[in-house]
């Protein structure tokens, strides 16, 4: 607890002595700068965490940006990250670049640097000759691009990286080990329901005494063959969370049958799933913001790890739940790759 103390204790005098108005600020409104402050970098913080999380990062930390003399500002720009990544029996080195969803134009999906800007962040990556890459988040279902930023294209006075290019050159299974998931179709998970009495509260819609009270008798999962599972392997439920369903209701009988159905056999990244390994949730969709990144980077506390996953997929292709673990190989080998490509561990597994 004390250690915990004096970490906060810290960080609140850091951020008093980088912002000295604010020694004159109403107390309110000192502690909303302060919580503005605690979420200021969470893109960062997130993304330090998942590489955490995905074990495959051998160091990463922040870089100061309050860099000196003053007049150097006009020719570098220090990136936010500076991480080490495991590649085959190699370690290596690189600078990070953390862009935000909330930089983006919807209609449009990309990312625009100045050209002084990104002339000056390259300045400062040839400096110190390691390679510069931009992690990019898009939207909030925890989907991240890691990408070589040589592949930002000079448009009069900026540089813009189209999400399209982003996709066919993402590193983020090179580099963090990520892997994709793909679902069988027709998966399903069924509630099997038998009527116990008709309640007399009127229906406001229909005006009719058509609502019912029903006692759940069975509930299981159904694989692309037909065959039920009153137990799933743990975490596939997160899993299918992230993945296209559609819920189907109908009385059969004396029985009413309520069925979630994922039809279309679609497919995630295990990279998804951080957010809800630090919530421990099953929500579809998570805010991103509501997490307190620093303290899960403090703390290291998930829900559930990589290995739980990897785990998980072995035995729902031998139940017929998920019929590929795939490894996405970017269209061009970095530069700063040596060896065998793709790695000598390709872990791509399809099951018949």
């Amino acid at each position: 607890m004390k250690e915990i103390k004096f970490r906060e204790a810290k960080v609140l005098y850091e951020i008093l002595e980088k912002h000295p108005r604010l020694f004159s600020t109403k107390p309110e409104e000192l502690i909303d700068k302060i919580e503005q402050l605690k979420r200021g970098l969470p893109k960062e913080n997130e993304f330090i965490s998942l590489c955490s999380w995905m074990n495959n990062c051998a160091l990463i930390h922040k870089l100061d940006q309050e860099q000196m003399p003053k007049w150097t500002k006009d020719y570098y720009q220090v990136p936010d990250l500076f991480a080490v990544f495991k590649y085959n029996d190699n370690l290596i080195p690189v600078l990070i670049e953390v862009k935000s969803p909330e930089e983006l134009n919807n209609k449009n999906p990309k990312i625009k640097l100045s050209e002084k800007y990104y002339n000056k962040i390259i300045a400062y990556a040839r400096l110190n000759k390691l390679p510069l890459l931009l992690a990019w988040k898009i939207g909030n279902r925890g989907m991240w691009i890691l990408v070589d930023i040589a592949h930002f294209q000079k448009r009069e006075k900026a540089y813009h990286l189209e999400l399209g290019t982003a996709l066919k050159e993402d590193l983020k299974c090179v580099l963090l080990g990520d892997f994709s998931i793909h679902f069988r179709p027709n998966i399903k998970y069924v509630f099997k329901s038998e009527m116990v009495a008709q309640s007399k509260i009127r229906n406001s819609e229909s005006n009719g005494l058509d609502n019912w009270q029903w006692k759940i008798v069975e509930a299981f999962f159904q694989n692309y063959r037909n065959e039920r599972y009153t137990k799933i392997p743990y975490p596939l439920m997160q899993m299918l969370s992230y993945s296209y369903s559609e819920q189907k209701e109908e009385i059969i009988d004396e029985y009413f049958f309520k069925s979630i159905e994922w039809p279309q056999g679609d497919m995630i990244f295990a990279s998804m799933l951080h957010g809800l390994a630090c919530m421990g949730g099953i929500e579809a969709i998570y805010d991103s913001i509501d997490i307190n990144w620093s303290q899960v980077i403090f703390n290291e506390d998930y829900k559930f790890k990589l290995e739980s996953i990897s785990k998980c997929i072995k035995e729902c292709m031998e139940k017929g739940f998920i019929h590929i673990r795939g490894f996405l190989v970017p269209k061009t080998k970095p530069d700063f790759i040596i060896g065998d490509w793709p790695p000598k561990n390709f872990p791509a597994k399809k099951f018949d």
